[in-house]
């Protein structure tokens, strides 16, 4: 013990205490081994990212070309294959459109404004075959073709627009397709064809700077590329978890 004295003179003697150090905390390598399975799990995902940014950097790149080629004539009877090959590339049409058989795509915007876009039977002035053209969006007011007299181009026109293919139902809370009032809310281009007595295809059409209504143009282009920030999420994760698992 030590003797210590206190404010009043007289001494008392405490028990000497002993304090040890606390030392790291040892991890075996067999556990190490299992908390890697962490970190290389993160590792094999950021490599999966890495392939998704290319594949993805490649198939904008294609788009690009696509999208930039100089229109060309639409092959006659295209096939469902056919149009899956020449999406995005432009095309070009000459014929009629058949007004009488509109059919209108809802829950459609453009410049945040709600309308539907308004496609058309096109009749082939070289095949006779009738193609469905989407010529784009007019707001709710304008769905009526009454409303839009300047927009129902007579006599023979020639369009240019991207094919497209059918879509499936994009989810559950989508009301069902209606045929009967010609109304669509997602692309089931074979129903739309038998209902309209069309043969085969469908185009998108290009903005027309001499038509006010409908507005072409609203094919969307541009495609979601988040692969690198991914990558960059899972690969930081690796770090540190191998980091952390080190120090152990």
């Amino acid at each position: 013990g030590k003797l210590i004295k206190t404010m009043f003179g007289r001494g008392r003697r405490i028990r000497g205490k002993t304090y040890a150090k606390r030392g790291r905390i040892k991890v075996s390598t067999n556990k190490k081994l299992a908390l890697s399975i962490v970190p290389l799990t993160t590792l094999c995902l950021g490599i999966w990212q890495t392939k998704r940014l290319y594949w993805k950097l490649d198939l904008i790149e294609k788009r690009e070309k696509q999208i930039n080629a100089d229109p060309s004539l639409l092959p006659s009877g295209p096939t469902h294959e056919m149009l899956e090959d020449i999406q995005f590339r432009p095309f070009y049409i000459i014929g009629t459109f058949l007004h009488d058989q509109e059919q209108y795509m809802m829950n459609r915007t453009y410049d945040h404004k709600p309308g539907c876009h308004v496609i058309t039977p096109f009749r082939r002035a070289d095949t006779g075959e009738i193609v469905l053209v989407n010529r784009g969006w007019v707001p709710l007011d304008k769905k009526d073709p009454r409303n839009r007299k300047d927009g129902q181009v007579e006599g023979l026109v020639t369009v240019i627009g991207l094919p497209r293919i059918s879509e499936d139902k994009p989810n559950m809370f989508l009301p069902p397709n209606d045929p009967r009032n010609n109304t669509w809310y997602y692309r089931d281009l074979d129903a739309i064809a038998e209902h309209t007595g069309s043969t085969v295809g469908y185009i998108e059409s290009v903005l027309d700077p001499n038509i006010a209504m409908p507005v072409g143009g609203q094919t969307i282009l541009s495609l979601k590329n988040d692969h690198f920030e991914y990558l960059l999420t899972w690969f930081g994760l690796t770090i540190a978890g191998f980091i952390m698992i080190f120090k152990l």
